[in-house]
């Protein structure tokens, strides 16, 4: 493992929404690919990444409308960015200090290709 890089554990093909829409779009999104999280993006960049966690604590047992609620709202901020080039062990170091679970790769070079890792 010590040799491991990003670019050999992380997630290829991350579907993304825009950070204008709503909860609902969010979901039902979410639920039409079978996946439980989406990367937030305005402008093409990366700002946050929404969970079903999020849903949950910020919707659900608020009793919230879905429909009404911008993804802004209710995203979890990015605090970690790691190029596919960083080694895994300072990966962790850098998670340990930052205490986040979700970590974004995203190459300056291909823009389009948002790359998520879900440790």
């Amino acid at each position: 493992m010590m040799d491991e890089l990003v670019r050999d554990i992380m997630t290829k093909n991350v579907v993304t929404i825009t950070s204008d829409k709503t909860a609902l779009d969010a979901a039902k999104l979410m639920a039409e690919k079978g996946i439980s999280s989406l990367i937030v993006v305005k402008n093409g960049n990366p700002e946050g990444i929404i969970t079903e966690r999020d849903f949950i604590k910020k919707i659900c047992v608020k009793e919230l409308q879905v429909a009404q609620i911008k993804i802004i709202n209710i995203m979890s901020k990015i605090q970690t960015i790691a190029e596919p080039d960083t080694p895994i062990e300072v990966l962790y170091k850098e998670w340990s200090i930052v205490g986040s679970a979700d970590y974004l790769s995203c190459r300056m070079e291909e823009l389009l290709e948002l790359l998520l890792l879900q440790i």
